[in-house]
Order: structure tokens, then sequence, then C-alpha cells
């Protein structure tokens, strides 16, 4: 979600098909996740569909919203550790603030 936020307008290319990629891997439940569904990466997904949504004429409300929808239901799970650092480890701070964000962004723009 940062590369699609942080380089929107700036190389179009590459957000588009990291956009693409994002809205074409979510699972059918509305979650995103490498292995197994996750909060976390559920809330990136729906923070870079959400920010692209708002600089450009692409509509990705309905994902947001089946995503964000899956988010309030298993936003209180144990978060998994996808973080590396000497071992595998979960900064529940950061994960529950991208949550936040993400349940935050679905709202403003309406698919809440």
């Amino acid at each position: 979600s940062h590369a699609v936020i942080t380089a929107s307008g700036y190389v179009d290319w590459l957000v588009e098909t990291a956009v693409s990629w994002i809205a074409a891997t979510q699972r059918d439940d509305g979650s995103w996740g490498t292995y197994l569904p996750t909060a976390e990466e559920t809330a990136y997904a729906i923070q870079a569909l959400a920010i692209r949504q708002q600089m450009t004429n692409e509509v990705h409300n309905e994902a947001i919203k089946r995503g964000a929808n899956w988010l309030l239901a298993h936003r209180n799970e144990p978060h998994p550790p996808l973080w590396v650092g000497k071992v595998l480890y979960s900064p529940t701070v950061v994960n529950e603030s991208a949550v936040l964000s993400a349940l935050w962004l679905a709202e403003q723009i309406g698919a809440l």
C-alpha cells in the first residue's frame, strides 16, 4: 500500500500494475493474505485501493467494502507474525493502526 500511495502521480505504470494485482488477489471472503487471510494484509490492500480511488477516477468500492466487512468481523483475532527481525514477530500497535486507518478510509469513500 505504501508504494501505491507514494508513487501515485509519479510512476503510474507501476501503480496501475500494483493496483491491478491487489484487486485480482482479493480472496472470496473479502480478505487478502499471502498464505492465510490476515487483518494486516487486508488493511494494507484497502489503504492502497482507497487512496488510489481518491486520487483517480478508478472505483474500487465493492472490493473495499468486502475487505472492510471482513476486517470488522476479524479485527480482534490474533495477528500472525509477518515481520522479520531475528525472528518473526507481530507489532500489534502497527497492525491495529493499519486496520483502523483502512476502516476510516473505507468509511470516507462511502464503502462502509
